[in-house]
């Protein structure tokens, strides 16, 4: 199953958004890998991938073979043996027969070349081939194809002249023959091809055409026009099949944005379409892309190539796919989740042809499929409402024909069996209808096609009516049906800065009285300078979701736009205030039409749509991790830090005005402060007294929240920055320590600083900061002269450092600077948790025992903990410590639950979160825990209810496949 597992201590709490198609960027941790080359040529062959030859722009042509193994991740340079053809550009490379083979090219000299090579992979032995015939004319930039195992075919290219070739060739193994396609069709300027079920399709210039050949019955096609996104690039340009579809990467010219634009192209519909990933290379050209198969995806990796005419690469990027069927993206489709999977019905495609495919995601296996159906046939159509009810989807109206249906069709989703639920002049015609239910019973509502009124319906099963009840918003008319949503018995219907709603807590009602609700902005908005679309929040287009009570709606098209709004918007009703988010923000572009879907608490799936209408920029699919809600334990230790009645721990610093004291809480000081001993407390009070009293707060509210601003940081002098650094050096605050280190390299570069850091980091033996800082100085050596008085200080007090100084001027690559991953919000909180999970059942600073009966022992067992902790985490404890409690330093827990559930307990209050492998009856006894012990949020019980489903829907599907075995066994 997908597992966005935000509840662990691994999930950056932040807008996030990740597709089904995965971009990576490998880097290379061992020392060697190719140089970077530009026209070289890649294969895959078992689970390695070949790079050879190419060449460097303005430097040499490459002769060298690598091999990159795609379990291991590594690079090897490979051996050659026998006839070892010269380094050569542009040339073509397959594999067959357990050989690679390579044509034509241009060597060093750019004479271009016709022959042809075999390499094989066991003996690493070249074999310059010969032929029965004559070969092919000399040339470069054409395209290899393996045909039926048996034959390489060559398509196209460039002579010596700089003419472009349009002639096929094929060259059989066994016979040693070359043979010409005769009749090729006239085609204009540099064609773009690959091979795809056995037949090669060629576009024109524009990719506005398509030629295709069959190698079956070795004839050419008429020209076919395609739809859709076209790309704009004519050469240097790499496909990719990835099923049912092509991948197309990169080409010349390049875009205007430096990053690659990404297209797929669908051989069977002649369809393209363009999208984007959260993440994507810079733009290039003449690379080469290998394609390589793995259990349930494909694999593209992308090596080489060049951008702007200048700049070449060595990198590897990896794209990844579902493997096998991938569908065309489509706006307002129909769909829903069922067991783990989505099924999605019709939808408006490239061309504004409709659809009446089904389809499913398998979202644990990451694997589409389409689906045939039995019973009514239903019609191509999009824009219907639709919803998951007991084991049907049911999928009211929608567009067919451009008319409005009226139709309310079933499927089964165990039987694939379509049904008709009604029809006819008693169903009402609606635009962009929404379905919903409350306790089995239906409704409906949407726009009126003939009023354009909001109007409520209820069908009644037995009669098969649609019963009208009330109109929304009587006094307003609406072409489209604005964005609603149902939650908790109630109904939204979302009209800009206002909220229509109406409750349905009682369904058999025959009335409803519908309220308004007008919305403020929220004050933790950022504002949005200049941006005319924060006056007018009415969307149309989009379906608002709910996650984590808030309403949620993505983009969507704007009332008087052509393309999807950059600002999404989320409702806090309770609050009454809406929050616009920028697409910045949310790491994902614009986009409307699209299917969302709400799974697991706070994750959304978009199925679909794009940001125009001509399907440029289109969604396939991605998910959509909304901030969860935020761990409670963060809170509950800074409203700890407000007890300053309970803290037991106090520094007294002198400041302008007086002594201040600050106090803190020992469980937290033991847990924090991993060198905390009561001898350093003069060592770190006089570090106090340097940074003043304003800084000092900052630390303490670092060490029980893990929160501190970078702004604040990054405005520190550098002198107190340095005493920040020694205070958490000393105190072993790893997190406070590293972030300075950062941001003393980053921010303070003269040279005298880079001195001054260069003794503070010797002295902590920070080897990667100490390299970074040498390396500073070397780059800037001329500056040293005029820092005499320093360098004379250094050489006398610690002569090493001048020693290393000189050796990283003389050879800085020995001196080797580390990458440091980003210290955000997110590594503090990480730290925290690993500090607060060492200190849980630790007799280290234990002041209080929890005795919980173990039922395998019969006896009970004691729980260290600290009083602190209990006191911040739980309204029972704290209770018994205001109260009778609070001379005692123990108790036996009367909660009748079991140790381990006890136990699960006491360690989720040190750490908010539970060990993985708890079974079911234990995040049972713990999911109504939450109320006995007094917790004031329902964070455990979210982790505790994601577990079951996790574990539920895993024991399913060993049944199930337990009971298939069985069912193939008879």
């Amino acid at each position: 199953m997908f597992q966005p597992n935000y509840l662990s201590k691994d999930y950056p709490r932040s807008w996030h958004s990740f597709e089904h198609f995965q971009y990576t960027s490998q880097e290379y941790p061992d020392e060697v890998f190719p140089q970077k080359r530009v026209a070289h040529s890649s294969v895959i062959y078992k689970e390695k991938m070949y790079i050879f030859s190419g060449f460097q722009i303005y430097s040499e042509t490459f002769s060298d073979l690598y091999s990159y193994d795609l379990i291991d991740k590594k690079w090897k340079k490979e051996e050659q043996y026998g006839e070892i053809p010269y380094g050569r550009n542009g040339h073509s490379a397959i594999v067959a027969q357990d050989l690679m083979w390579i044509f034509g090219g241009a060597d060093e000299n750019e004479i271009y070349l016709n022959e042809l090579y075999s390499y094989n992979f066991e003996t690493k032995m070249w074999k310059k081939e010969q032929a029965n015939s004559q070969f092919p004319s000399e040339r470069v930039l054409h395209s290899a194809f393996l045909i039926n195992e048996k034959e390489m075919a060559i398509f196209g290219g460039v002579n010596q002249q700089g003419n472009l070739l349009f002639d096929l060739n094929i060259f059989n193994f066994e016979t040693k023959i070359w043979r010409t396609i005769q009749n090729t069709p006239k085609m204009n300027d540099e064609m773009n091809c690959f091979l795809f079920e056995n037949r090669l399709y060629a576009f024109d210039d524009s990719f506005k055409k398509t030629f295709t050949f069959d190698f079956l019955n070795e004839e050419w096609s008429d020209s076919i026009e395609n739809e859709g996104s076209f790309p704009k690039v004519n050469m240097g340009v790499s496909f990719s099949v990835i099923g049912n579809a092509v991948f197309i990467f990169g080409g010349f010219p390049e875009p205007k944005s430096d990053l690659s634009k990404l297209y797929l192209y669908y051989p069977h519909k002649h369809q393209f379409v363009s999208f984007i990933l959260d993440d994507t290379p810079i733009s290039r050209y003449k690379h080469s892309a290998s394609v390589y198969q793995t259990e349930n995806e494909t694999h593209v990796l992308i090596f080489g190539g060049i951008h702007k005419e200048e700049t070449c690469f060595n990198e590897l990027h990896e794209y990844t796919f579902p493997k096998g069927f991938i569908p065309y993206p489509t706006f307002v489709s129909a769909g829903e989740i069922f067991e783990e999977k989505i099924y999605i019905y019709g939808g408006m495609g490239v061309g504004e042809h409709t659809t009446r495919a089904l389809i499913e995601y398998n979202i644990e296996e990451k694997r589409w499929r389409e689906i045939k159906t039995t019973g009514e046939i239903v019609p191509a159509l999009y824009g219907a409402g639709h919803l998951l009810y007991k084991d049907c989807m049911l999928i009211y109206g929608g567009i067919v024909d451009e008319d409005i249906s009226n139709t309310f069709y079933a499927l089964d989703l165990r039987k694939f069996e379509w049904r008709i639920l009604a029809s006819g002049e008693k169903c009402p015609r609606l635009t962009l209808p929404y379905l919903f239910s409350v306790q089995d019973t239906l409704f409906l509502v949407g726009s009126q096609a003939d009023t354009r009124k909001i109007e409520l319906y209820r069908f009644d099963f037995t009669s098969k009516n649609f019963e009208s009840l009330l109109i929304l918003g009587n006094d307003i008319e609406y072409e489209e049906t604005p964005p609603i949503v149902f939650h908790q018995n109630k109904l939204f219907v979302l009209l800009g800065k206002s909220v229509i709603w109406a409750s349905f807590a009682d369904p058999s009602k025959t009335a409803f009285e519908p309220q308004l609700i007008q919305l403020e902005p929220s004050p933790q908005m950022k504002i949005l300078d200049g941006d005319e679309k924060t006056e007018n929040l009415a969307r149309t287009l989009c379906t608002p979701v709910v996650v984590n009570d808030k309403i949620f709606v993505y983009s969507g098209l704007g009332m008087t736009d052509d393309n999807a709004s950059d600002l999404s918007i989320v409702i806090d009703l309770s609050e009454k205030t809406y929050k616009l988010i920028t697409k910045t923000e949310l790491k994902k572009p614009a986009c409307f039409g699209y299917l969302p879907l709400v799974y697991s608490n706070n994750t959304i799936i978009l199925f679909g749509g794009g940001r125009s209408h001509s399907f440029k920029d289109s969604n396939i699919l991605s998910f959509l991790q909304l901030e969860p809600p935020p761990n409670p334990i963060f809170s509950d230790f800074e409203q700890l830090r407000q007890s300053q009645e309970t803290a037991q721990t106090v520094f007294s610093i002198h400041t302008q005005t007086g002594r201040k004291e600050f106090k803190i809480h020992d469980a937290v000081l033991l847990s924090r402060c991993k060198k905390w001993d009561p001898n350093i407390k003069a060592a770190v009070i006089s570090l106090f007294e340097i940074i003043g009293p304003d800084l000092v707060d900052h630390i303490f509210h670092f060490i029980y929240s893990a929160q501190i601003s970078d702004e604040l940081l990054e405005s520190t002098s550098f002198d107190n920055l340095c005493a920040i650094f020694s205070i958490a050096l000393t105190l072993g605050i790893d997190f406070l320590r590293r972030k300075c280190e950062q941001i003393l390299i980053q921010n303070h570069l003269n040279i005298s600083t880079c001195l001054e850091l260069l003794v503070l980091f010797d002295s902590v033996e920070s080897k990667n900061s100490k390299n970074s800082v040498l390396c500073l100085i070397a780059e800037n050596q001329e500056s040293l002269f005029a820092q005499f008085e320093q360098i004379s200080k250094l050489s006398s007090t610690s002569p090493h450092l001048t020693q290393e100084i000189e050796a990283c001027i003389s050879n800085p690559d020995n001196f080797v600077v580390q990458k440091e991953f980003a210290l955000g919000p997110k590594q503090a909180q990480t730290d925290f948790i690993e500090d607060m999970s060492k200190l849980f059942d630790s007799q280290r600073g234990s002041n209080f025992i929890i005795n919980a009966y173990d039922l395998d022992a019969k006896h009970t067992k004691p729980i260290n903990t600290h009083r602190d902790v209990l006191y911040a985490r739980s309204e029972l404890y704290r209770g018994m410590f205001i109260s009778v409690m609070d001379e005692s330093n123990s108790v036996t827990d009367m909660s009748n639950r079991s140790y381990k559930a006890v136990y699960s307990f006491v360690k989720y209050l040190y750490t908010g979160d539970l060990d993985q492998n708890l079974e079911i009856s234990v995040l049972n006894e713990l999911l109504d825990a939450w109320i006995y012990y007094g917790l004031t949020d329902n964070h455990l019980q979210l982790i505790c209810q994601e577990r079951i489903n996790q574990i539920e829907n895993s024991l399913l599907k060993k049944n199930q496949l337990k009971n298939n075995q069985e069912n193939e066994n008879i």
